[in-house]
C-alpha cells in the first residue's frame, strides 16, 4: 500500500489476439520508501477510472506480484486473483495521508523541507502560480509557488550531478571497495536495508546556476524533474558499473546540452536554505520554451481581460435631464 505517484494515464498494448490495458506509477509509503507498479487487464482499467495524477491517492494491492523488471523490483498483478483498492477506509491509508502535512518527532529538517513542497504542490496548480523574475522571486515569501523563465547557464558539478540509489527501498548507497584474489568487485552497502548490494540505478540530482535579465540563482533539481528536463532517465545516462564516470564532474553530452537553453521552471523558496542565507531554489516543474511562453502570454491575456472586465463594471454616473428638475423658484 502507498501514495499514488508517477500516474501517467491508461496504454493500450496490442498483442496478437487482443488489446490489454496496462498502467504503470510508483507507489510510496509511510517510510518514503518507494516502488515501481504496473498493473495489467482489467484492474489497469479501474485504477486510471478511480485515480487522479497529482492527488495524492492511495491504492492497496492484495495478492500482488513482486518480480523484477530491468534491474528494479516491480509489483505486478496476477491479473484476477489481485484486488486494487482505491483510498481504502482503513487507519493505516488514513495515516498515510496525513504523512505529508503531520510533523512527526522523527522528521529531519530535509524531509520536512519536502513535505512542505510536495504539500504546497498538491494544493495549488501551476495554472494559477503568478510569473516572476529572478529578482522578485527572491523577494517572494517562504514557501510560495511562482513560475520563472530564465536560461541555465552552469550545471554545478561541485556536490556531483547524480547518486546512486538502492533498487529495494530507493536510498542512496555508499560504493565499497572490495578485493577477490586481487581482483576489484564493485559493490555498495545501503544503510537502510543494511546490506550490500550487486545492483542500484542511478538518479539525478542537478544543481543548476540560473539567469535572466535581473539577477542570478541557483536551482535544485530532484530525478523526476531532471529526467523530464534531460529527456532521458539517469539509468540511460549513466553506467554505474563502469569507470567512465568514477568522476562525477563529467557531464555527458545529455546534460552538457541544457547549458545555454531558456526554460521555465515552477519553483518553490527553500524556507530552510533561505533561512540559514543560501540561495538554493528547490525546482518542482520544467516546461520547455515554447510551452512556457505560451502560458506566459496566456496568463497576460487573463489578466488583461480581468483588468477590462473590473473596468467596464465600475460604478456608472447618470445624469439628469435638466427638465426632471424641480423649480423651486416656480409660483403656485
Amino acid at each position: 500500500m502507498g501514495e499514488v505517484l508517477d500516474f501517467g494515464g491508461l496504454a493500450i498494448l496490442h498483442g496478437a489476439r487482443k488489446e490489454v490495458a496496462k498502467v504503470e506509477f510508483t507507489l510510496r509509503d509511510i517510510k518514503d520508501q518507494r516502488i515501481q507498479c504496473c498493473l495489467y487487464g482489467k484492474l489497469a482499467e479501474i485504477f486510471d477510472h478511480q485515480v487522479k495524477p497529482n492527488n495524492g491517492d492511495i491504492c492497496l494491492i492484495r495478492n500482488a506480484k513482486v518480480g523484477c523488471f530491468k534491474g528494479e523490483m516491480q509489483v505486478t498483478n496476477s491479473f484476477d486473483s489481485s484486488l486494487v483498492l482505491i483510498n481504502p477506509d482503513i487507519t493505516e491509508a488514513h495515516a498515510l495521508k496525513r504523512m505529508f502535512i503531520g510533523q512527526g518527532d522523527n522528521v529531519d529538517a530535509n524531509q520536512l523541507h519536502n513535505i512542505n513542497i510536495l504539500t504546497h504542490q498538491k494544493r495549488l496548480k501551476w495554472s494559477e502560480s503568478p510569473f516572476k523574475t529572478i529578482q522578485e522571486m527572491k523577494r517572494t515569501n517562504q514557501g510560495e509557488l511562482c513560475r520563472v523563465i530564465c536560461a541555465v547557464y552552469v550545471v554545478d558539478t561541485s556536490t556531483g550531478w547524480y547518486y546512486c540509489a538502492c533498487v529495494v527501498c530507493n536510498n542512496m548507497v555508499s560504493k565499497q571497495a572490495i578485493c577477490f584474489d586481487e581482483v576489484y568487485v564493485p559493490k555498495w552497502w545501503c544503510n537502510f536495508c543494511q546490506r550490500f548490494l550487486s545492483k542500484v540505478t542511478p538518479r539525478y540530482k542537478l544543481d543548476l546556476l540560473v539567469q535572466d535579465e535581473t539577477g542570478e540563482s541557483r536551482f535544485s533539481l530532484q530525478d523526476s524533474v531532471s529526467a523530464t528536463m534531460v529527456k532521458l532517465g539517469a539509468s540511460r545516462v549513466v553506467d554505474v558499473y563502469s569507470a567512465e564516470f568514477e568522476v562525477e564532474e563529467m557531464l555527458p553530452p545529455e546534460i552538457v546540452a541544457i547549458v545555454g537553453k531558456n526554460y521555465g521552471f515552477g519553483v518553490s523558496v527553500d524556507e530552510i536554505n533561505k533561512a540559514s542565507g543560501v540561495d538554493k531554489i528547490s525546482a518542482m516543474k520544467v516546461w520547455d520554451i515554447n510551452d512556457i511562453m505560451w502560458k506566459y502570454f496566456k496568463s497576460l491575456h487573463q489578466q488583461e481581460s480581468y483588468s477590462s472586465k473590473k473596468h467596464s463594471t465600475g460604478p456608472v454616473c447618470i445624469e439628469k435631464d435638466a427638465r426632471d428638475e424641480p423649480n423651486d423658484d416656480k409660483s403656485g
